[in-house]
């Protein structure tokens, strides 16, 4: 079988991957996983000229690798190889290589909101705010900092809208995992020995957009209904009260809706806001 090694490709929300004329390796732990099909077939009566991407007029044999990822991503890769005749061996050798990367499945659907968070969700940093500067005034320190900046952050929401509970299974590849229930019942409850903030208390519940008094919270939502979250770390001084829910976000010119956390930080310097986008896939049940 003919290899070749490409170059390790960026394919977005800080994953990366590494490329190979048979498909996707993973480049480590907690990284995309992908279902490679391969077709081989060889056209000695058919000439490839320049417009299809191959050099020379010989009849070549060509490999076209198609790769979609299993989950949560929705990344398209197709690789067209070229090769060219080898005369001393009666083989072939690679010439050129076109990769194209196509993207689906990134909005929500259009109906998507609060009611129902279920859903895969991926941070998506170039949407995003400033998140470093958040971590860093609630004490995280540097070297856990820069490791989530650079992680590919997962969160998978199951909602089980009859009881009022979301499970949370998030996931920074290869830095942190964690797993919890979220009740929505306005309960304070606590968190103890927690590997990013330590100790702190949540409370979580349902709330009508005209419960909330923060213009800066309110604004943008699609639907009437959200998720506040609020975290309080008496240990190191500070508060964060997060609205969760889905808003029609303008990506490339046009609205998409869009997984969306605001945040606002109080802390010993006064207020910090900032908020998440997500990237959406059906949750694999």
């Amino acid at each position: 079988m003919i290899r070749r090694m490409l170059p390790v490709l960026d394919l977005g929300s800080g994953s990366i991957a590494n490329v190979s004329g048979s498909g996707f390796r993973p480049a480590g732990p907690g990284f995309l996983t992908f279902d490679v099909k391969q077709v081989d077939f060889k056209s000695p009566a058919r000439t490839y000229g320049r417009k299809d991407g191959c050099i020379g007029d010989s009849p070549l044999k060509s490999t076209h690798v198609l790769s979609q990822p299993t989950r949560n991503f929705g990344w398209t890769l197709r690789n067209d190889m070229c090769f060219e005749p080898n005369g001393r061996t009666g083989g072939a050798i690679p010439a050129t290589s076109s990769i194209s990367i196509t993207s689906s499945t990134m909005a929500a659907p259009a109906d998507k909101t609060a009611a129902d968070m279920t859903g895969s969700y991926v941070m998506n940093r170039t949407l995003s705010g400033d998140t470093d500067k958040i971590l860093s005034l609630q004490g995280v320190g540097w070297l856990l900092r820069k490791s989530l900046g650079l992680a590919t952050v997962t969160i998978n929401l199951t909602h089980k809208a009859s009881d009022d509970v979301i499970n949370i299974h998030s996931v920074a590849a290869g830095v942190i995992s964690t797993n919890e229930d979220l009740h929505l019942d306005g309960k304070a409850y606590e968190r103890t020995k927690d590997k990013v903030w330590g100790n702190f208390q949540v409370t979580a519940q349902k709330k009508q957009l005209s419960e909330i008094d923060d213009e800066q919270l309110r604004e943008g939502w699609a639907g009437d209904e959200v998720i506040e979250v609020v975290a309080d770390n008496k240990e190191s001084k500070w508060t964060a009260l997060q609205i969760w829910g889905f808003t029609d976000y303008e990506v490339n010119g046009k609205k998409e809706r869009r997984y969306f956390r605001r945040v606002r930080l109080t802390h010993s310097k006064g207020v910090t806001y900032s908020h998440m986008v997500y990237d959406y896939a059906p949750l694999e049940q």
